[in-house]
């Protein structure tokens, strides 16, 4: 298993920087209004919920006046569905580079699931949003939600992949596949312990749990493991150290 996937994926692309709306001080903000915005946002819905949440105190949080948040956001709406949907987007760019490669089945579900879990741990306060609210059920969210099934999706190819290459055991690939995000999502709880693991423990915590759940033959955890460190290394997520020999 020494096949490796070209990197496709840069850092952050740099965006051009918005011209802000006056601070409550009267001054012209040092960053994106729009950055200050979603970060404010998404630690107030982390903190209180999002009904439990004004846009008032956004604002306050953001240090800008209540009307610039309309500048930007039509709606309290519109920022959570902005914040769900930059995470999302960004592992979905991930999970379509992996797919597109020739790894096999459970090495693919591993290296983008190891992505997934560092991604909601240690990126951005509001990242750590992922798990689904009881807001998002609306209506209007429903293009939104899709983004989440095409994850689900994605697991569910890799693992009925893994399944024909007689890597994992004949399971079902829809159910195990949501089973594989619970787990991914499970690190948000865990991430609120006094002392949190690293993103990256956290990471390798998951991908081992799924491992031990879906291998064909345990005894393979520890070769399995090892190429998947290399690939999620070459491919922008260093889980771990160590080769394939």
């Amino acid at each position: 298993m020494s096949t490796r996937v070209k990197k496709g994926l840069g850092g952050n692309s740099q965006q051009k920087r918005r011209v802000g709306r006056p601070r409550v001080s009267g001054t012209q903000p040092k960053l994106d209004p729009v950055e200050d915005i979603l970060q404010a946002a998404g630690r107030l819905f982390a903190e209180r919920g999002f009904l439990g949440t004004s846009t008032a105190q956004i604002a306050a949080s953001a240090g800008l006046r209540q009307s610039a948040i309309f500048h930007w956001f039509p709606t309290k709406e519109a920022i959570l569905e902005r914040l769900f949907s930059r995470g999302w987007d960004r592992s979905l760019e991930y999970f379509e580079m992996i797919s597109s490669s020739n790894l096999p089945g459970a090495v693919k579900m591993c290296v983008c699931l190891s992505y997934d879990a560092r991604l909601v741990a240690g990126a951005e306060p509001y990242i750590q949003l992922m798990i689904v609210p009881p807001e998002l059920r609306q209506p209007r969210f429903k293009k939104l939600l899709q983004k989440r099934q095409r994850l689900i999706a994605y697991f569910e190819d890799f693992i009925r992949q893994a399944i024909h290459e007689g890597d994992f055991r004949d399971v079902e690939p829809a159910d195990a596949a949501r089973m594989v995000l619970a787990i991914d999502e499970v690190v948000l709880d865990a991430a609120r312990v006094p002392k949190p693991r690293s993103p990256r423990s956290h990471a390798a915590l998951v991908v081992d749990f799924a491992l031990h759940a879906l291998l064909a033959r345990p005894s393979r955890i520890e070769a399995m493991l090892r190429v998947v460190a290399e690939q999620s290394q070459f491919n922008g997520d260093p889980l771990a150290g160590g080769g394939v020999s």
